[in-house]
């Protein structure tokens, strides 16, 4: 099996790829997001398949980031008097 810590920067290029903000990827939740990809890539790769680890891990990464902007685009944020309610 792949270490997970090796496949940090596939992550980040990940992030970065599908955020196109200036905001930094370590600073969302989002890397949160590719970061539990790459932990089910770790724990569901199998190696006889053969199929590169990184290919495998980067569909696992890209479908938990979306998820997340799909929860994303569902929340909707309403203005009141005392702030913001989500």
């Amino acid at each position: 099996m792949e270490e997970a810590s090796k496949h940090f920067g596939l992550v980040m290029k990940i992030v970065k790829k599908y955020l196109k903000t200036t905001d930094d990827p370590l600073d969302n939740d989002y890397w949160g997001d590719g970061l539990l990809g790459l932990a089910y890539a770790c724990k569901t790769y199998d190696y006889t398949k053969n199929i590169k680890f990184s290919t495998y891990a980067y569909t696992c990464i890209f479908y938990e980031l979306k998820k997340r902007f799909r929860n994303d685009r569902k929340t909707i944020k309403m203005e009141s008097l005392n702030g913001v309610i989500i």
